[in-house]
């Protein structure tokens, strides 16, 4: 998790680039009441995984996670 002063995001990392996030991610998601997550994985371009999660590529995970911490 990533919390800034813009929101709070989930980060989960998978080695696969077909990734499928635990049974733990998603409680996690519910539990923190986090409203936007990604899924980092060796994939070539950004897509959807579920309402409010995507997966995103290995490159795209500072523009991401700088959006939430960036001062507001």
């Amino acid at each position: 998790m990533v919390e800034g002063p813009s929101g709070r995001i989930g980060v989960e990392v998978k080695f696969s680039a077909s990734p499928k996030p635990t049974k733990g991610f998603w409680q996690a998601l519910q539990d923190l009441a986090i409203e936007r997550a990604f899924v980092v994985a060796p994939v070539l371009q950004r897509y959807p995984l579920a309402p409010k999660v995507d997966v995103i590529p290995v490159w795209d995970v500072e523009s991401v996670v700088g959006q939430v911490v960036a001062a507001a």
